[in-house]
């Protein structure tokens, strides 16, 4: 029997989080058909998700099938629609029923093959399934690690469309897809370079400048450096990276949010950021 079936998704605006329901319809007719002002890359996520279905051995109902990204004034970007309207498909079509799927917030990029890979933003988007009193949220694994190293929710990692199905069938243990907060923290600490870092003992003098890079690491505060471009001067930014590996961000959650939140989601830096405006146009300026 075809139904018409809600998914919990979100979208973000600015660093803010917002609920995105992502609505299945399926009834007499031919097509697939989207709407709710999604952009091209929204667009282009129904022939990856037809082919990721498929490829999993789903079928694709020869019926109309009209997908609506709710709130329809809001505009909507980006590939983290795939995972929903693929599960979408699935429950109204009836070739799968799930006792849990509207307890969580799901997003996700859906590969050819039905892999799920991160999306940006996920730090919002479990502040917002919390605040919703969802039971978690389910996201790709990269992005649920970041996320879960701030939230004490449920928050789970998957790898594939399969373990998606896991989850929201509510008749498996899955434990073992639950991303545990702090977990991944030295994993992460430990993927700074270790030419990005400089101890404080190897900078010789400027009592002033270290006391002021001490105090601003343990607080968590920014710093700001003025005077003429030197080549001692290109130390302390990897320095500081140095002292914020001990003096760990008192409010990582903010800091995260300081962060534009593709690049956060690629690197998955807990450090307060580093941005150095020494470049090569120093040297002409000497003479």
């Amino acid at each position: 029997m075809l139904m018409l079936i809600n998914i919990h998704s979100a979208k973000c605006i600015g660093v803010q989080a917002v609920n995105v329901t992502v609505e299945v319809d399926i009834s007499s007719g031919i097509g697939i058909h989207l709407v709710g002002l999604a952009d091209a890359a929204v667009k282009e996520s129904l022939l990856r998700t037809v082919t990721a279905l498929q490829s999993l051995g789903f079928r694709i109902p020869g019926k109309r099938i009209v997908i609506n990204l709710a709130p329809a004034d809001i505009h909507k970007s980006g590939s983290g629609y795939d995972v929903p309207i693929a599960l979408g498909i699935l429950a109204a079509s009836g070739q799968c029923r799930w006792n849990a799927l509207g307890d969580y917030l799901i997003m996700g990029e859906l590969g050819l093959d039905g892999t799920v890979r991160p999306v940006p933003g996920a730090l919002p988007v479990a502040e917002l399934s919390v605040s919703d009193g969802r039971k978690g949220c389910i996201l790709p694994l990269d992005s649920a690690e970041d996320a879960a190293d701030y939230y004490s929710g449920h928050v789970y990692g998957v790898r594939s469309l399969t373990e998606v199905l896991r989850i929201i069938s509510g008749e498996e243990d899955v434990s073992d897809l639950l991303i545990r907060g702090g977990d991944n923290l030295g994993k992460k600490a430990s993927g700074v370079r270790a030419g990005e870092i400089v101890d404080m003992a190897q900078i010789v003098g400027q009592e002033g400048a270290k006391r002021g890079v001490e105090i601003a690491a343990a607080g968590g505060h920014n710093v700001i450096m003025i005077g003429r471009p030197a080549r001692a001067n290109l130390l302390w930014p990897r320095q500081w990276r140095g002292s914020c590996r001990r003096c760990r961000v008192r409010n990582p959650l903010r800091q995260a949010r300081s962060t534009p939140l593709p690049a956060f989601a690629d690197t998955g830096d807990l450090w307060p950021s580093v941005r150095s405006g020494l470049r090569t146009i120093a040297h002409p300026s000497r003479r």
